[in-house]
């Protein structure tokens, strides 16, 4: 097997592996959805084509080839579907006609006429997918919006992007046509399409985020490429292209391989909001004891205004009124009314070994403190103290029927 051949199988497989755990990611979250039915069809068509192509190119049986480009003919209709799908509108009937009827001819020619699988074949299914590419890439652009959640159109303008970003790694995989590409990176562009515009968590990211670490994963990538290839300077030229491909493939693949499998451990075990959530607590107090349960609060402290009598409660109530979580590490905190409340509440902290202080109420002041370790002190923990903090907050202290 020559350099070339492995390059474009390992891209190709980096790609096939990108795209079922697409498959599998869009099982999980909808399995009985229409729009899921519609991604996983053409997600799977996309995901056989690259697994028969990739063992055609390691020296498989002529048919293979034939099949996947017959297969292959019918992705710009499974895309038209997908797109359709996420307007909630047909396309033009005229459309979809054509595109469905160019899926036939090609695949006929290609499974039914095996003399005419050669480079005219090859040249016409590429204008085929680039016209068809490029046709649901407009549809999504001129689609009016209005009648969109922001969510939608987000998913679109990047969708949008992804078809249009899509067509010059789309057009490498046909060699024939332009035998002097060191590599095929359709696989690669597979790979980017399912990172950047289908898996990405739109409530976990600010906006630009998720770019900027696919950023850093391409960047950081290509940096190992290029410290390998000067590391074999006997190298040549197109070898060190397929290098680069294959190290930012493999990258790629690996960074997404993580993220889901992150996902997946993570989402079997409840957090502290999904347990308050199905709680049956009532009031402060049963509230309080159910999140002595969870990791985070397992040595909290309960501060009553008994309990922090030397403080000067009465000087602390007002400026505690606009907080519902202090962290020591922000001390001096914004919005103290007077310097002293800063600093009896800092000693406050430092006196009873806690990181987060939680104000559950000021009249009588309800205070939690909460130990808080350095590596477990990421915003997804900053937020469920937030939330918990507002929890306890709204709980009444006693039953209402008590009252």
């Amino acid at each position: 097997m020559n350099t070339t051949v492995a390059a474009d199988f390992i891209v190709n497989l980096c790609g096939t592996f990108g795209l079922v755990l697409a498959l599998l990611i869009f099982r999980a979250r909808d399995p009985k959805g229409g729009l899921t039915r519609r991604f996983v069809f053409a997600l799977g068509l996309v995901t056989l084509v690259f697994l028969l192509r990739g063992f055609y190119w390691l020296g498989g049986a002529g048919w293979l080839g034939r099949l996947s480009v017959g297969l292959a003919a019918f992705i710009p209709l499974a895309a038209l579907l997908v797109v359709e799908g996420m307007l909630r509108q047909h396309a033009p009937r005229i459309a979809k006609l054509g595109i469905a009827t160019g899926s036939i001819i090609i695949a006929v020619l290609a499974l039914l006429v095996p003399k005419a699988a050669g480079p005219g074949l090859y040249l016409a299914l590429a204008l085929f997918q680039v016209i068809a590419f490029f046709f649901c890439g407009l549809l999504l652009f001129l689609h009016p919006r209005g009648s969109l959640s922001t969510a939608e159109r987000q998913g679109i303008s990047r969708l949008c992007m992804a078809a249009f970003f899509l067509l010059p790694f789309m057009i490498t995989d046909f060699r024939s046509l332009i035998p002097y590409l060191p590599v095929r990176l359709g696989g690669l562009g597979a790979l980017l399409l399912v990172i950047f515009a289908l898996l990405i968590d739109r409530a976990g990211e600010r906006r630009g985020g998720h770019a900027g670490v696919i950023g850093l994963q391409i960047g950081g990538s290509l940096l190992l490429a290029l410290g390998l290839v000067w590391s074999l300077p006997e190298l040549s030229p197109g070898d060190r292209v397929r290098l680069a491909a294959v190290t930012l493939s493999g990258v790629l693949v690996i960074g997404l391989a993580s993220d889901v499998a992150r996902a997946w451990l993570t989402a079997g075990q409840p957090g502290l909001l999904d347990s308050v959530a199905v709680s049956k607590a009532r009031t402060r107090d049963d509230l309080f004891e159910e999140l002595l349960r969870q990791p985070l609060f397992h040595h909290a402290i309960r501060l009553g205004e008994t309990d922090i009598a030397d403080y000067d409660p009465a000087l602390l109530q007002s400026d505690l009124q606009r907080h519902v979580v202090l962290r020591q590490a922000d001390s001096p905190w914004q919005g103290m009314v007077e310097d002293a409340v800063a600093e009896r509440l800092a000693a406050l902290m430092a006196a009873h070994g806690v990181s987060h202080l939680i104000v559950a109420d000021t009249h009588p002041l309800d205070l939690i403190g909460v130990r808080i370790p350095l590596v477990a002190a990421d915003r997804a923990t900053e937020t469920a103290l937030l939330m918990a903090g507002r929890l306890l907050a709204a709980a009444p202290r006693i039953h209402e029927g008590a009252a």
